[in-house]
Parts: C-alpha cells; sequence; structure tokens
C-alpha cells in the first residue's frame, strides 16, 4: 500500500476546524472534520510495491481516515467482491469487534460495501467503506464515542465524499485505470496494467522489462543514446540475437505506423538449444535516441498472446 507524498497536491478550504480535502490524483473529495495530516506507505510484493496514500485527523475523540490503495496491476471491477471481503475481514481481524450492520452502498455509479463495528470495552463506534474506483481502492474509515449515531461532522465525512471530475462513469474509469505509462528519456509506452506489469528488479535508468500477468511472455523496453552500428535497427537486433541462438527464422519485416511515426516492425522466431520462442518489436531511431520495445513468448503459446503484445508494442511512443 503506498502513499505519496511528492505526487500529491492537497487542496484545502477550511471553516473553523473544517477542510475540504480534494487530491487531485483521487477520485473523491472528502470533507473532514478538521484539517488532516497526510503520510504514505510503501509494501513490496512479487509484482512491484503497493502504496497507500492516506489523510487521517484526530479531532474531539473522534477519528477520520481516507486511504487509497493503488496496485502494480491494476484491480478491475469483476474481482471487487473479493477485494472488498478481503479487506474489511483484514480490519476485524486486526482490531475485533462487534459487527452491528454491514450492506452495499452506491456512490454515484459505483458499487461499495460498508461495516459498522461496535466496541464494547472502549466504548467506541467505527464504520469503514471500501470502493473500487479507477484501478485503485478506497478506504474510509470513521470512529467516535458511544453507541449511537456518529456525530453529523463524521457522519458527511464517512457517508458523503465527492467524485471528482473525470471519474463519474464507472465504465470509463475503469477503463482508464488499466493503463500505465513508462517514460525512459524522450520515449515512453503505455500498457494495459490488467495483462502486464513492470518487473520490479528491473530498475536500470535506460531500460525495463515487463512481464505478462500469467507469466507466458516478458518485454523490453531499452533506450540507447547512440544508434546501432548497422544499416538498420532491425538488422542490429537479428545480428545480436544470432550470437546466441542456433537457428533464426525471420516471420516479418517491414515498416509500420504507430501514431504519427514509421517505426520498424520486427517479427523472428528463435531457437536455442531445444527452446523457440517467437519475438516481435517496433524500434525507431532519431536525433532523440534508439528505442527498442519488442516482446516475445514460447512459440507454442505464441498464437494466442499475439495480440496482446502487439497492443503493447503500439503503445510506443514518441515524446515532443
Amino acid at each position: 500500500m503506498f502513499f505519496c507524498r511528492p505526487f500529491l497536491v492537497l487542496l484545502l478550504t477550511t471553516f473553523g476546524y473544517a477542510a475540504t480535502v480534494s487530491p487531485v490524483d483521487w477520485a473523491l473529495a472528502l470533507n473532514f472534520p478538521a484539517t488532516p495530516e497526510q503520510d504514505e506507505q510503501r509494501t513490496p510484493s512479487p509484482y512491484g510495491d503497493e502504496v497507500a496514500s492516506r489523510y487521517f485527523s484526530n479531532h474531539e475523540g473522534t477519528v477520520c481516515m481516507a486511504v487509497k490503495f493503488t496496485y502494480p496491476m491494476a484491480t478491475l471491477q469483476d474481482s471487487k467482491s473479493a477485494l472488498y471481503e478481503n479487506t474489511l475481514q483484514s480490519l476485524v481481524r486486526a482490531r475485533p469487534g462487534i459487527v452491528i450492520d454491514q450492506a452495499s452502498f452506491s456512490l454515484g455509479s459505483y458499487s461499495g460495501h460498508r461495516l459498522r463495528l461496535f466496541y464494547k470495552t472502549s466504548n467506541i463506534s467505527r464504520e469503514a467503506r471500501v470502493v473500487l474506483i479507477g484501478g485503485s481502492l478506497y478506504l474510509l474509515n470513521a470512529e467516535w464515542p458511544g453507541e449511537g449515531e456518529p456525530p453529523s461532522a463524521i457522519a458527511d465525512f464517512i457517508r458523503n465524499p465527492t467524485l471528482q471530475p473525470g471519474f463519474e462513469d464507472a465504465r470509463l474509469s475503469e477503463e482508464n485505470g488499466r493503463w500505465r505509462t513508462i517514460t525512459l528519456g524522450q520515449f515512453a509506452v503505455r500498457y494495459d496494467a490488467s495483462r502486464w506489469y513492470r518487473d520490479p528488479n528491473s530498475n536500470e535508468k535506460n531500460l525495463c522489462y515487463l512481464l505478462r500477468v500469467d507469466q507466458q511472455a516478458e518485454a523490453e523496453f531499452r533506450v540507447e543514446a547512440e544508434p546501432p552500428p548497422t544499416t538498420t535497427v532491425g538488422e542490429h537486433v537479428l545480428a545480436n540475437a544470432r550470437e546466441t541462438a542456433s537457428s533464426i527464422k525471420v516471420l516479418n519485416q517491414g515498416k509500420k505506423y504507430c501514431g504519427t511515426k514509421l517505426v520498424e516492425n520486427l517479427e523472428f522466431a528463435v531457437q536455442t538449444g531445444t527452446a523457440r520462442f517467437v519475438n516481435h518489436g517496433y524500434f525507431y531511431r532519431s536525433p532523440k535516441g534508439t528505442v527498442y520495445l519488442r516482446a516475445w513468448a514460447d512459440e507454442g503459446a505464441y498464437a494466442q498472446i499475439s495480440g496482446d503484445i502487439a497492443e503493447l508494442l503500439s503503445g510506443l511512443k514518441v515524446l515532443p
């Protein structure tokens, strides 16, 4: 889970002690009863860091907290039920209490889940709500003294968040939330984070690897300042492959438009020992540098995932 202090802009409008919080990369604007503090946490996972951005306030015996969880891979709406259940169960396990009520709730075109708890020994009531918006999970948590309904300011915080502009349409928000961008120098690649994730062990300045979620394909995104010493970038790639391959067969080679840029398109099969892989790449050379974007998979699996590979390659962009 992660909190991005350098990347969040906090807009606070203060009336007395109240504060409306609307970070620019959040889907929600929230009405805190007091100006909140903010922090972040990163939790390593096999797919990269999970990031949690948190705002929290303690005011006159009440506690309000809002957390945005961003994952290395996009979380889609069809998996939200399990995500909601696991998140709320973890809250109860971490701090067991008496479950007073739980049910679904609606926030615009989104469906979330809420849970109400009471802690008898401390005489504290608690309400937690979770909702998935744009591939990120939002957790709202409020606590107040006594077993009754929350004070009006607490109820406003937990029950009346506002969707920020651009997040009103759940289907459009989910589609936008699937996509991530990696930038190296003057080049970028846009990829579907529900199918690919960035290799967390790939931290070089001008090189990164992407792995397909089912582990059936890999991709390389590499940028070099100097052009290769051969006639074309594709020929340079083939020359390097021949150094270790027992055989190479070019399946497709030519030019292709990627956006407004004409790139080299190269598809070839490589055999090394008993293993046989199919590579597909886009390559481009300009005064800004040379970019290599290629993906490969076992020949037996390639036919099923070649469309996803082509989609990944089409996300290549030369930045202005």
